[in-house]
């Protein structure tokens, strides 16, 4: 996931502005980069919940700030096959036994391995749709994030006392 910031004109301005407007584009993009991290979240289909709740966000800082929203271990393994789905191939049995006896609840071990067997041939002649996650936490992030750096900006310019 990508969203790039750029502020012309900045260089116009007095370096206290300068350092305000630094300051509140890295709050914005804290901000932003978080309420990232929920709606990926949210888009997110859970078995066990690795995947979901391994979404975070790493920074970096320096002249050009970058938050990179990801998924941790052990979910990243997981993470680019449900965000974009498969195609058709016939996945190992005993975790989607897993996954059959959390959805539905069964706990009798031939009745999960027979319905993770369907699941299995189903996902053999069809693959998997993809969630697309973070393609959909994109949209909404570029949406939000003029309004949101803009606001942190005035805010850190103000909470400097130069306004």
């Amino acid at each position: 996931m990508k969203l790039q910031v750029r502020i012309t004109g900045a260089e116009q301005a007095s370096a206290d502005i300068r350092a305000a407007m630094h300051q509140g584009l890295a709050n914005g993009i804290e901000k932003l980069a978080w309420t990232g991290v929920g709606y990926v979240q949210e888009n997110t289909p859970t078995a066990f919940g690795y995947l979901a709740n391994g979404i975070t966000v790493d920074f970096a800082g320096g002249r050009n700030l970058i938050a990179t929203i990801h998924a941790t271990p052990p979910g990243e393994k997981y993470v680019l096959p449900v965000e974009t789905g498969t195609r058709p191939h016939f996945p190992p049995i005993t975790p989607l036994m897993l996954w059959v006896k959390q959805k539905f609840g069964v706990g009798d071990e031939q009745a999960a391995r027979s319905i993770a067997f369907a699941v299995a041939q189903k996902i053999a002649k069809r693959g998997t749709n993809g969630a697309f996650m973070f393609q959909k936490a994109t949209e909404k992030l570029v949406n939000l994030g003029p309004d949101v750096i803009e606001r942190e900006i005035a805010e850190a310019i103000m909470t400097a006392g130069l306004a």
